[in-house]
């Protein structure tokens, strides 16, 4: 959103940096100190040990020799949301099939165990 809205990337990460807890803010510190120092956003990211998607990385790279950072960013975001939103669909659908094998090998085994002996006359006694 800074990119979009031309506020410098230094400030906007250093405030970030500011207001998050010790591991990512730390992370986003050391991307602020680079970009404070005046290091390119695609080499600043890389050394800041940011754990990006390539398709980020990429659209800051792309971003930053085409002068159109704020969309590029924004679209490698928008691809991301479209993936995850996929695969939580898939894994939505992945679990009701889950949860219809389990549920019907419960009522196959209960059938098989409980059920079908008492039916053909077979009942154990026990000794």
């Amino acid at each position: 959103m800074a990119a979009e809205k031309g506020i410098p990337l230094e400030q906007a990460v250093r405030a970030f940096a500011d207001e998050r807890p010790l591991a990512l803010g730390g992370r986003a510190a050391r991307l602020a100190a680079q970009l404070e120092a005046g290091t390119p956003l695609p080499v600043a990211l890389a050394r800041s040990q940011n754990p990006l998607s390539t398709d980020a990385l990429l659209a800051s790279r792309v971003g930053v020799q085409t002068g159109q950072l704020g969309p590029a960013l924004r679209m490698a975001l928008d691809h991301s949301d479209q993936l995850a939103t996929i695969m939580r669909r898939l894994m939505a659908k992945y679990c009701y099939l889950l949860t219809l094998l389990c549920l019907g090998l419960y009522f196959v085994t209960y059938a098989i165990v409980r059920i079908i002996p008492r039916l053909s006359g077979c009942s154990r006694t026990i000794t």
